[in-house]
């Protein structure tokens, strides 16, 4: 008996394709590389290419959810993912949104421009929570080029120097618990 990841694999070579693994199961099954197929089967498979996509040295790698490759073909055998990941789009938007603006902007505003000006080409089901989550973990990075500034808003960093400056864009200056226990916050 073979396991379902070498099955996998043998499956993978003879198609020359990425493939989802309940496809993989099916054609398996087809070929009589295993007992026999169904959900059940198509769960284990697709649970036992997950560990093995995630494991270092595999023969296997996850290109999107689902669908597995090997880890030997090269970018341009590969059907995978040939644009960025829509985070990545997204954040880009938002710069250009930002460069033009000038100002700190909340998210909805900024997907709402980005769509206006035709800069998000694939926006999905929800470009604003899209928009929300890519933002917030862009100004998570190390050197994050945009900072989260105020509830849901975002500026670019070059900026912060400068808005800080402004009384209508200031920055709460103390942490200490002095200002908290005159607020009554414990």
């Amino acid at each position: 008996m073979r396991t379902f990841v070498a099955v996998a694999i043998e499956v993978l070579r003879a198609e020359g394709r990425p493939m989802h693994y309940k496809e993989i199961t099916d054609i398996a099954a087809q070929r009589g590389l295993l007992e026999r197929g169904g959900p059940r089967a198509q769960m284990i498979m697709g649970a036992r290419l997950s560990i093995a996509a995630n494991s270092m040295g595999s023969d296997i790698q996850r290109v999107v959810r689902g669908v597995f490759a090997l880890s030997a073909w090269d970018e341009a055998t590969r059907k995978g993912r040939r644009r960025p990941p829509p985070e990545k789009a997204f954040v880009e938007a938002a710069r250009e949104v930002l460069r033009t603006a000038k100002r700190p902007m909340h998210y909805k505003e900024i997907t709402d421009i980005a769509a206006q000006r035709g800069l998000l080409k694939e926006p999905g089901p929800h470009p604003e929570a899209t928009m929300a989550a890519s933002l917030t973990h862009a100004a998570r990075a190390e050197r994050p080029e945009l900072v989260k500034f105020g509830k849901s808003t975002f500026v670019l960093s070059a900026w912060v120097a400068t808005l800080c400056g402004r009384a209508r864009w200031r920055l709460p200056q103390s942490t200490d618990a002095e200002p908290l226990a005159a607020s009554g916050t414990p």
